[in-house]
C-alpha cells in the first residue's frame, strides 16, 4: 500500500518545525524590542539635551551588550559583537536615509535614528525566530528579511572571512565542528554543504573535487567568475533566507544532483548563507531520493557532520512528501 501523502491543510500548517525552539529566550528578544521601542519614544518626543542622547546611546549600546553574552567562546563573542555593531549600524543608516528624505528636523536626527535604527534591528531578529514556524512569515517579513537581515550579515562575513579567518582558523559561516572548514563532507566523496564561498573559498572546493555548486541563497549570487575559472558549474534556487524553499525548486533540484552524480564529473556542494536550513533542507531532500535515507536518519547525519544545521527541517511538509512517495513505492 502506498504511504499516505499530507494534504493540502498539512502542507500549510507543518509540524514539528517550531522555530521558537531554536531561541530559548524568545521571550528576552521582546523584552529587548520593548524597551528599545520605549526608548525610541523618548528621543523622538524628548526636547533636545541630555536625556534625548541618554535613550541614543542606551539604545545603541544595549543590542551589542546582549549579543556579548550569547557564547563562552570568544572568538564567537567577537564575531557576534561585530555583527550586531554592522547590523545596528546598517539599520540606523536606513532609517536615517528615510527620516532625512522626509523632512524629519535635523537637529533631531542624529540621536532618533540611534534609537530607531536598533530597534528595527531587534525588532527583525524577533519578528523571525518567534514564528510558530519557518512557513508563518510575519507580514512584511520578507522584506524586514531582505532590507535589514542579509545586508549586515553578508557584510560581517565577507570582513571576517577577508581579512580574520586565516589568523583564526575559521569562516564566520562555521559547521561547528571546530575543523576551520567552510565544507562539511556530508556523503564521501559525493555530497558536500555549507555556508556562502567567496572567491577566495572556491579553491577549496576545488580540492574537494566539486564540480557542481547548488546556490539556495536570493542573495548571494556566487563568485560565478572564479567557478568559471575552475570549471565548476553553478545552479541556482533563489530563496529568502528564513523561508523553505519552493517544492517545484527542490524537485528540480534534486534531479539535476542526481543526473550530475551519475555523469560522474565531481562532488555536488550545497550552501545557502550560514549551511543552516536551506542547504540542509535541498541536502536532505538528497539524501532521502539519492540515497534512499530516511528523512530523520538524514537529518541525524547532517547535524552529526555539521552540528550548526537547524533540525527544523525534518517537520518540512515537502520533505515528508518526498520521503512518503518513496517509501510508497518501494
Amino acid at each position: 500500500m502506498d504511504a499516505p501523502l499530507l494534504s493540502q491543510k498539512e502542507l500549510q500548517m507543518p509540524k514539528g518545525s517550531s522555530w521558537a525552539a531554536r531561541a530559548p529566550y524568545v521571550w528576552q528578544l521582546w523584552l529587548a524590542t520593548l524597551v528599545l521601542a520605549f526608548y525610541s519614544i523618548i528621543a523622538i518626543h524628548a526636547d533636545d539635551g541630555p536625556v534625548r542622547w541618554l535613550a541614543a546611546f542606551s539604545c545603541f549600546t544595549l543590542p551589542v551588550i546582549v549579543s556579548s553574552f550569547t557564547t563562552h567562546d570568544p572568538t564567537q563573542r567577537w564575531i557576534d559583537v561585530f555583527t550586531t555593531l554592522a547590523a545596528t549600524g546598517w539599520s540606523c543608516l536606513v532609517v536615517g536615509s528615510f527620516a532625512w528624505a522626509l523632512g524629519f528636523p535635523g537637529s533631531h536626527l542624529m540621536p532618533c535614528v540611534l534609537c530607531v535604527g536598533p530597534f528595527v534591528h531587534t525588532f527583525t531578529v524577533t519578528s523571525i525566530y518567534s514564528r510558530a514556524s519557518a512557513y508563518h512569515v510575519w507580514p512584511g517579513g520578507v522584506l524586514l528579511v531582505r532590507a535589514f537581515w542579509d545586508p549586515p550579515l553578508l557584510f560581517s562575513g565577507y570582513m571576517f572571512d577577508t581579512c580574520c579567518s586565516r589568523r583564526v582558523g575559521r569562516p564566520y559561516f562555521a559547521n561547528g565542528t571546530g575543523d576551520g572548514k567552510l565544507s562539511s563532507v556530508i556523503v564521501n566523496e559525493k555530497l558536500l554543504m555549507g555556508g556562502r564561498p567567496l572567491a577566495m573559498h572556491v579553491e577549496e572546493l576545488k580540492a574537494a573535487n566539486v564540480g557542481l555548486v547548488v546556490n539556495m541563497t536570493a542573495e548571494w549570487p556566487g563568485p560565478a567568475h572564479e567557478y568559471e575559472k575552475q570549471g565548476i558549474k553553478q545552479i541556482r534556487a533563489p530563496t529568502v533566507d528564513t523561508i523553505p524553499p519552493a517544492a517545484q525548486d527542490v524537485e528540480r533540484v534534486v534531479q539535476e544532483v542526481k543526473d550530475f552524480l551519475s555523469s560522474q564529473k565531481g562532488a555536488v556542494y550545497i550552501h545557502c548563507k550560514g549551511g543552516r536550513t536551506r542547504a540542509a533542507c535541498m541536502m536532505a531532500a538528497c539524501l532521502v531520493q539519492i540515497e534512499g535515507m530516511p528523512l530523520s536518519a538524514a537529518v541525524a547525519l547532517m547535524r552529526q557532520r555539521r552540528p550548526v544545521v537547524d533540525q527544523s527541517v525534518q517537520g518540512f511538509p515537502f520533505l515528508i512528501n518526498m520521503e512518503r512517495r518513496g517509501a510508497g513505492g518501494a
